[in-house]
């Protein structure tokens, strides 16, 4: 991509920058907005799926086009599921 490693340097900065934003953010949010007697249950139930769909490409041994096409089609109905 970039030869230069100060444009890497900097591109990794800004990742950072916004990764160490957002997951305070996000904590914050879901904090306020998650009652506390049920977040572990809420929690759980939304890693399950998560957790399917990271390990059935591992463990089914697709090629890596079906994997790239399996994610992008998940990735497509997280996205159309935002609307």
């Amino acid at each position: 991509l970039v030869e230069s490693v100060q444009v890497r340097f900097v591109a990794f900065l800004a990742f950072e920058a916004c990764v160490g934003l957002y997951f305070p953010m996000m904590g914050t949010l879901k904090g306020d907005i998650v009652p506390e007697d049920m977040r572990s249950t809420i929690y759980n139930l939304y890693r399950l799926p998560l957790n399917v769909i990271v390990l059935m490409p591992l463990l089914l041994n697709f090629s890596i086009s079906t994997t790239f096409a399996v994610t992008t089609a998940i990735l497509a109905v997280a996205v159309t599921s935002a609307f």
